[in-house]
């Protein structure tokens, strides 16, 4: 286990300084020894597709084309996708303005950056790198293209579509999923299902961090509204739509964009989401300008958005006591457990058993000649499940659940004159998780457990309140440090610096992010700092592949119970069930005498190595407060973040 500190990491950002320097140097000569002047054709496409010659006043930006290139025909290589992760930062070479454009930048030439990014004439390229031009003009769309080079220098041809564009539109249907339940529209045999309430979310211009509800179409109007053929209102919407009797709702006259469509299913009734595209309830669509009424990826053409539903309990009605279907002979059950598929760390693929699965549900699926579904159950808390009344047979068995944050899964089951006791069943995860806990370090090593005993007064501060008060315990070496308590800020930011998504600590310090994307690229955490002072942070990142909470335990610390972003005390768990962790640098036992002063047997050095138990320790102190990560389907990264009251507090 390594406790990583602000030092190590501005060590790394000035050898990348350095790194850096060198490249610009480089690139500079390069640039210098066989430059291509750059020119730029805008050409105008109108309304009804025809091109004339483009506006002759715009303002353009030449950005340096970092994607990794793929070549048709040529085999993978450590520069493509497949091996090495996506670049998101594109360097602006040069910016400026073409005509009348100009005119309005006067008032603002006071400002020199203002002045420097958009007065500059056309550049010279590079013909060993890749660039991409962008153009904006009064009235038409913006539009780019990449730059080519030929014998002729550096040239792109950008094509700026006319204003007024034709807006977009988004078709939903919603579906009682039976005919069997598995998440997809088996059509014709399920049918739609009338009166959801349809809820729009536009993301915003960044992956989860929500604009909010969508209520307006793209003139301002609620959704639902009608137009003329003049464009003036017929008929004004209420901004509400719901599915009609067939299941299916349109949604016109949007903006261009990526939205999420979430479906409600009407007040008090006993439905139940199965379905969902890349986990959690909302569903994506992208929709463009002059969008059809209907979605086509691949195969039949259908719905940008589809979702089903199910009940709870016997599908198709009972007989007695039996559901439909599951009348024959005398039944027997089913039971078992839904686990979380833990994955090995590449280049191992073993699929191992992880966490129980919260919030799970289970069905049973006909098979052979029909296919209906005929039973449906929540879980119990813990994660177990039964399903009576089974008479002998084949059956399908399906898993999912509630936040739709696991893959919904299948297995054959056999029902043989005796009760089916299936142990632990596991399913896929959509997400990764990041979890951790924010502690009060009363003694200052940043550690998220006392190196050596501990029996003093201290201040206890309210993280919400403020209040101070002052507190006696006695702690023996080992044990855990109290909780910070609850609403301590918890982020993970893309690289860029926009943040993806928020959590804030429980009353005992925990937090979690249960539906972290794996972005196959590096995610950023961050804790809070604006009332209180880091003082440390402890990474265990999962090295994937079979759990022992057990060994665990005496790998780390013997962790507390905790609520890790759930309201639900009986979800409370120890961390140590989620992950293998990934130990890092060790120490030696010469080190650890080393580091003990001879008369106390004290800890000289804190940062150094140190023993607790029977275990060993290296820490480094630091005003830590972003850490890089990165993560996998059904794997947990876990962190625990030291805070103290500023100074003066």
């Amino acid at each position: 286990m390594e406790n990583q500190s602000n030092a190590k990491l501005f060590g790394i950002n000035r050898k990348l300084g350095a790194g850096i320097a060198a490249l610009c140097f480089c690139l500079f000569g390069s640039f210098a020894a066989s430059a291509a002047p750059l020119s730029i054709s805008v050409v105008s496409v109108g309304p009804n597709g025809a091109t004339t010659a483009g506006p002759d006043s715009y303002r353009w930006t030449v950005e340096e084309d970092a994607t990794k290139l793929s070549v048709p025909g040529q085999p993978a290589t450590t520069a493509n996708y497949s091996f090495s992760f996506h670049t998101s930062y594109m360097p602006v070479v040069a910016a400026g303005r073409v005509g009348a454009a100009k005119d309005d930048l006067n008032p603002r030439l006071a400002d020199p950056d203002y002045a420097r990014l958009f007065n500059q004439t056309l550049p010279e390229l590079d013909p060993a790198k890749r660039y991409y031009v962008s153009v904006a003009a009064e009235g038409f769309q913006m539009g780019g293209a990449p730059v080519v080079f030929g014998p002729g220098g550096a040239t792109a041809t950008v094509y700026l579509n006319q204003y007024a564009l034709p807006t977009a539109q988004i078709s939903v249907f919603a579906f009682e999923d039976k005919s069997p339940l598995n998440g997809a529209p088996d059509l014709p045999q399920e049918t739609g299902l009338a009166g959801f309430t349809v809820q729009l979310l536009e993301a915003g211009g960044t992956y989860g961090q929500s604009g909010g509800a969508v209520t307006q179409d793209g003139f301002g109007n609620p959704l639902g509204t009608t137009y003329n053929d003049d464009g003036s209102v017929k008929v004004k919407g209420s901004g509400i739509i719901r599915t009609g009797p067939d299941g299916t709702a349109v949604i016109k006259n949007l903006f261009p964009a990526k939205y999420t469509v979430y479906m409600a299913p009407p007040t008090g009734s006993d439905w139940h989401q199965t379905s969902t595209i890349e986990g959690t309830k909302g569903s994506d669509a992208w929709v463009k300008n002059n969008e059809p009424s209907f979605f086509q990826e691949f195969g039949p053409p259908g719905h940008h958005v589809f979702l089903g539903f199910t009940k709870t309990g016997c599908i198709n009605g009972t007989i007695g006591s039996r559901c439909v279907g599951l009348t024959g002979g005398t039944g027997r059950s089913i039971t078992g457990k839904i686990v979380n598929i833990h994955n090995s760390r590449t280049p191992n693929y073993a699929f191992e058993k992880g966490a129980p699965v919260p919030e799970c549900w289970v069905g049973l699926n006909e098979t052979g000649g029909g296919t209906r579904a005929l039973f449906t159950a929540r879980c119990n808390k813990d994660s177990t499940f039964t399903i009576p009344n089974v008479p002998n047979g084949t059956y399908e068995l399906v898993v999912w659940d509630d936040p739709l944050d696991m893959i919904i899964g299948t297995q054959t089951v056999t029902i043989d004159n005796a009760n089916l006791a299936m142990g632990d069943v596991p399913v896929f995860s959509w997400f990764a998780r990041y979890q951790g806990r924010v502690f009060q370090d009363i003694d200052g090593t940043g550690l998220p457990f006392f190196a050596e005993p501990y029996s003093r007064p201290y201040v206890k501060v309210d993280p919400v309140t403020g209040v101070e008060t002052t507190e006696q315990k006695n702690y023996a070496a080992g044990d855990v440090k109290p909780a910070f308590g609850h609403g301590i800020a918890s982020n993970i930011r893309f690289r860029d610096g926009s943040i993806y998504q928020s959590a804030v600590t429980k009353q005992d310090g925990t937090f979690a992010f249960t539906e972290l994307f794996p972005f196959f690229n590096w995610m950023i955490a961050e804790i809070d700092y604006a009332r209180f002072k880091a003082t440390g942070a402890t990474m265990i990142p999962d090295g994937g592949g079979a759990i022992d909470p057990v060994a665990n335990a005496t790998k780390l610390w013997p962790a507390e119970k905790g609520s890790y972003g759930s309201h639900d005390p009986d979800f409370a768990y120890n961390p140590w069930i989620r992950l293998n962790p990934q130990l890092q640098e060790t120490c030696s036992a010469a080190q650890v005498t080393a580091n003990l002063d001879p008369g106390t047997g004290k800890i000289i050095d804190p940062t150094a190595c140190f023993k607790v138990g029977d275990k060993y320790y290296r820490s480094e102190q630091g005003v830590i407060l972003l850490e890089g990560m990165q993560t996998f389907l059904g794997q947990t990264n876990h962190i625990e973040w030291g805070k103290q009251p500023y100074a003066g507090q």
